[in-house]
């Protein structure tokens, strides 16, 4: 895997450059935007960012809109205008759809990001018209989803197809582990000999194998991390392929998925592993890919995204820790963080949804895809970190919707993508992109971009299976609900 990280950002520049003003014109359909897992962890913050992000369409763009400065594709033609354009503002309003299994946590996490809206307002000099506007049409509400049943999955497909007219974004974020205990002699070596490593890819966490799906008997972080989610996106389609706005798909995956083990076919659902997280997270790195190729070639050109959130104090392992051990974990995060410089850890999920966000707003047309090639061409630099950074010691930090940015040309750069040569070779092999959330050591976070690559005869049988997968539960759940009737 082949990685190209952006620099820092430059300093702040003070003064305005020479992109045209953002004026306000007619408003853009609503966006629709579904988030499983959206209760906690990083698809709360996703939601967090997201919202705070789409506030206040008359302040500019959306600072996460911007390109950074290496990862995106720039070229020679690209305008001043198309730069300072978000796809998705100003719009007609914003419905959020939290998708998970509890209701009243789901009511939790609304009331969580309408106290942070209203916070976000007040520290704007006072609430103002056009956020009372905004508010006045925005919609968060729940939709109920069990991953772990098909029968929920599928139920839940058909209530949102009935109730929404399309979708602009789907993030498929919820996701499990099978982690049983923790080997603590060594973690204890671990910590001594690699801390950093020890903090961010750990070998001293342990999985259990057999791990199955009490209702369906399927395997349980498979059904609930890859299967569960993909028949999701391809029940959807109809909805994505009628957005008036170019849709996107964006994945949880994870870096943890280039550690993971040989794909194997004969244990497709993944219970005989004792690594089901990494080897669910390659799987999905394929099929995101097979997606994006159906979503690009829609009518309304749309992309299927993988995003890395990294290392972020999401709630996956606190049953294992226990409260007082989850707030060790917290402070040895911080401290590799700052001595070991160790960008893998934006802590904070907000931080860590980074990625997620400047995904799902920058124009498509900037997005690096397999097949797009670029050479020496100017990048884009933002003229503020704040269009690309958050504060993690503030845990309700609005990032700065300033919009002035400048294109500047670098030719000791390397081309961020590589040629359509490259990626589309007669080698068997493919190549993908996967954008990760990183933050320096005093929790400053930025994207980043790595290059994938995959066998194609792999993927296609893959594909082969997981569909012939889908298409047996489709059938044995219409046939259900014909003798119900």
């Amino acid at each position: 895997m082949m990685s190209f990280d952006p620099p820092f950002l430059p300093s702040l520049l003070q003064h305005h450059l020479s992109l045209p003003l953002y004026t306000m014109s007619t408003p853009l359909p609503r966006l629709y935007i579904l988030i499983t897992g959206a209760n906690s962890g990083v698809g709360l913050g996703i939601a967090t960012r997201l919202l705070l992000q789409l506030s206040s369409p008359s302040r500019g763009p959306p600072s996460d809109s911007f390109p950074q400065r290496k990862p995106f594709i720039i070229s020679p033609t690209t305008t001043d205008a198309q730069l300072s354009q978000c796809p998705y503002t100003p719009n007609s309003g914003v419905t959020f759809i939290l998708a998970c299994r509890s209701e009243q946590r789901a009511l939790k996490a609304r009331e969580v990001l309408l106290s942070k809206l209203d916070k976000d307002f007040l520290e704007r000099n006072g609430v103002k018209e056009e956020d009372r506007e905004f508010k006045r049409n925005l919609e968060i509400v729940w939709e109920g989803l069990d991953l772990s049943e098909m029968r929920s999955v599928y139920a839940f497909v058909e209530r949102v197809k009935a109730k929404y007219p399309y979708l602009t974004h789907l993030y498929l974020n919820a996701g499990v582990g099978a982690w049983s205990q923790i080997d603590w002699l060594a973690a204890f070596c671990e910590f001594f000999t690699n801390p950093v490593k020890c903090l961010t890819d750990p070998d001293f966490k342990l999985q259990e194998t057999g791990w199955k799906s009490e209702k369906d008997g399927m395997g349980w972080v498979w059904q609930c991390g890859v299967f569960g989610h993909w028949c999701i996106a391809n029940s959807f389609l109809p909805l994505l392929l009628a957005s008036p706005l170019p849709p996107r798909v964006i994945w949880t995956s994870s870096f943890t998925s280039s550690i993971a083990p040989a794909l194997d076919l004969e244990d497709l659902q993944c219970i005989k592993t004792d690594k089901s997280y990494e080897a669910t997270k390659r799987q999905i790195d394929l099929l995101s890919e097979s997606l994006d190729k159906t979503l690009q070639d829609g009518p309304s050109e749309g992309r299927s995204i993988l995003c890395d959130p990294a290392v972020t104090a999401s709630e996956i392992y606190r049953p294992q820790l226990g409260i007082f051990l989850y707030q060790v974990m917290m402070l040895a995060f911080y401290a590799v963080r700052f001595f070991g410089n160790s960008q893998n850890h934006p802590i904070d999920v907000v931080t860590g949804s980074i990625a997620f966000v400047h995904l799902g707003l920058i124009p498509l047309s900037l997005v690096p895809s397999p097949s797009s090639s670029s050479s020496r061409s100017p990048t884009v630099t933002s003229s503020t970190t704040a269009a690309v950074l958050l504060d993690p010691s503030e845990h309700s930090v609005t990032p700065s919707l300033s919009h002035t940015s400048t294109i500047t040309t670098d030719s000791s750069l390397p081309p961020s993508t590589p040629t359509s040569s490259d990626s589309t070779n007669d080698s068997g092999i493919g190549r993908s992109y996967k954008f990760g959330s990183q933050a320096n050591r005093w929790g400053t976070g930025y994207v980043k971009v790595a290059e994938l690559s995959y066998e194609k005869e792999e993927q296609r049988e893959l594909l082969r299976l997981v569909e012939a997968e889908r298409t047996k539960w489709e059938r044995a759940l219409g046939e259900g609900e014909t003798r119900a009737k």
